[in-house]
């Protein structure tokens, strides 16, 4: 049974948003801040997501070009602790 945590304001919880540091699960040294969440495009819980690895703050991660950030799925991701 797949469980949705959904927000107040209606929107899917992926545990964590835009700008918020993350660590990918199969590998705690990727350490990167999220740049972009497709909600638009949930599938039940699991959207893609665009992060770039090892970026220091919030402002060098949205002057990263889009070729230079990651695609991830957003299942694959957990909020850095």
């Amino acid at each position: 049974m797949n469980s949705l945590l959904v927000a107040p304001n209606g929107a899917v919880d992926y545990g964590f948003l835009v700008d918020d540091f993350v660590e990918h699960v199969r590998d705690n040294t990727l350490i990167g801040i999220v740049v972009q969440i497709d909600s638009e495009h949930d599938l039940g819980g699991v959207t893609t997501c665009r992060v770039v690895w090892g970026a220091k703050t919030v402002a060098e991660a949205h002057a990263t070009d889009k070729i230079d950030q990651d695609i991830q799925w957003t299942n694959k991701l957990v909020l850095l602790r």
